[in-house]
């Protein structure tokens, strides 16, 4: 019962595995030199702020432009305290803190090579 269930689980990440080469093999075959930017928008939740910024950094460090160009952290929820916390963590990382209605500043800032993450 076990080993059906491990191949079982194994079957499934192996044809994940395919997908995703095929997905980036046709995209390198059919936009050959064209990168699209992507910014990855999160809400950050009190006292929950650095375990996410944490996650998403480390998504950054190790997926890099494959997961996002740049990270928006939205802080609406967040107190002063947090805020300032969150920005003392994301100083030098390629994520940057904003208030909800500031998001389009933010990727026009990203668009533009103002980020300096």
């Amino acid at each position: 019962m076990i080993e059906a269930l491990l191949l079982t689980f194994a079957v499934i990440f192996a044809s994940l595995g395919v997908c995703e080469f095929l997905h980036t093999l046709k995209t390198a075959f059919l936009f050959p030199g064209i990168k699209t930017k992507s910014c990855c928008v999160i809400f950050l939740r009190t006292q929950y702020a650095i375990c996410q910024l944490r996650f998403f950094a480390a998504k950054l460090r190790w997926y890099g432009s494959e997961f996002a160009d740049g990270v928006i952290a939205v802080t609406d929820e967040l107190s002063q305290n947090e805020i300032a916390l969150c920005e003392k963590y994301c100083y030098g990382a390629n994520i940057r803190l904003c208030r909800l209605g500031d998001i389009i500043n933010k990727i026009g800032d990203k668009d533009e090579g103002k980020w300096n993450g």
